[in-house]
């Protein structure tokens, strides 16, 4: 589905005669990535018994996404902390233990496996989902797409100006320029702490890439 917009100016320079017109274009592409944080968070008087818990279930976590088909590669840790807790009771400052916390970053090459995925690691011991995104793995190609509505959407823009007023336009550009636009814009789900007991309904819908251009034409009277 593309989307076009334009505004138009006619211009006489020092050069000749111009006309400059803005181009938009827009793709809209079904993502074929996707990148979400995986992790397991636990609490326990006893360090040592907190980080063992919290790195035996990371790895399980691991394991089972990699015989999911996830490969190893893709799957890195993006967070470890451990932290102490207190509270305050009466008043006072009391223990209450630490905090381990591990978060991986895990690439996914199947968008459509993603509930598939998140729902193994959950079934492993993961109790921290978050900042799910679906990307494009090629999103210059989407842009080149876009890129090229803009600059005919521009091209029919001059042509229209310049019949109204029965003016003869140059084709050739004389000068583009490349605005702001190119990438496409990440779907993203923000979910803290994400359980499942099925595999997790999540749809990748389509991402929005736009192009926009500023073009100069030349017309003769």
């Amino acid at each position: 589905m593309n989307s076009l917009s334009y505004q138009g100016l006619v211009r006489d320079h020092q050069e000749g005669r111009t006309i400059t017109v803005h181009g938009t274009g827009q793709v809209l592409t079904r993502p074929d990535a996707a990148s979400v944080q995986i992790g397991f968070v636990n609490q326990d008087t006893d360090i040592r018994k907190a980080q063992g818990l919290n790195s035996s279930t990371i790895q399980k976590i691991t394991n089972a996404l990699i015989q999911a088909g996830v490969p190893q590669e893709n799957i890195q840790t993006a967070e470890y902390s451990v932290t102490p807790q207190y509270e305050y009771i009466d008043g006072k400052q009391v223990f209450r233990g630490y905090e381990v916390s591990h978060i991986l970053a895990v690439t996914i090459e199947d968008v459509d496996q993603t509930g598939y995925i998140i729902d193994t690691a959950v079934s492993q011991g993961a109790n921290r989902i978050t900042s799910i995104q679906f990307t494009l793995k090629r999103p210059q190609a989407a842009y080149q797409k876009a890129l090229q509505i803009a600059l005919g959407n521009a091209l029919a823009s001059a042509q229209t100006m310049a019949n109204t007023m029965n003016l003869k336009l140059d084709q050739t550009p004389i000068q583009i320029v490349e605005k702001d636009g190119g990438r496409a814009v990440p779907r993203s789900f923000a979910q803290a702490d994400m359980v499942s007991s099925g595999a997790a309904p999540i749809e990748p819908g389509e991402l929005k890439t736009s192009a926009r251009v500023e073009v100069k034409f030349q017309y003769y009277s």
